[in-house]
């Protein structure tokens, strides 16, 4: 994996601040009696900012795997660490349990995103297998 360009890093990061602004955005937006057209668009509207911020998330998440030579079970920090900014969300608004449930689905998307773009050769079955046990006289 080569190293992204100085315009290519400066979009990730400036794609993860606007869908993170566009979730807190669309969540702030209070509950009210709206058609059935109108919540079927917010909902759609909810969820492209929720996968934009997870596929540009795990995007940058797995270029720090790669250039710190970390293993393929660390991508699955990339959904964890996803839970600071998530935080804010949750912290910051009245409908809890829908930003939990966001939350929860973006964790576990996110994380696999990174290890599919981080390692690309990799099968789902070799990320699933148990870790070797420990020796007392490694090779």
């Amino acid at each position: 994996m080569k190293a992204p360009s100085t315009g290519r890093v400066i979009g990730v990061a400036e794609g993860v601040c606007v869908s993170l602004w566009a979730l807190f955005w669309l969540l702030s937006v209070p509950a009210g009696t709206f058609d059935v057209g109108d919540r079927l668009g917010f909902m759609c509207a909810v969820a492209c900012a929720d996968a934009a911020l997870g596929f540009l998330w795990a995007l940058g998440f797995a270029y720090i795997v790669r250039t710190q030579n970390w293993s393929y079970r660390a991508c699955r920090l990339a959904g964890i660490c996803l839970l600071v900014p998530g935080s804010l969300l949750f912290l910051n608004h009245g409908r809890a349990l829908l930003i939990a449930n966001f939350l929860l689905l973006q964790i576990s998307v996110t994380s696999y995103l990174c290890r599919r773009i981080a390692f690309p050769e990799m099968s789902d079955e070799e990320a699933a297998a148990p870790e070797p046990p420990p020796t007392m006289f490694p090779k």
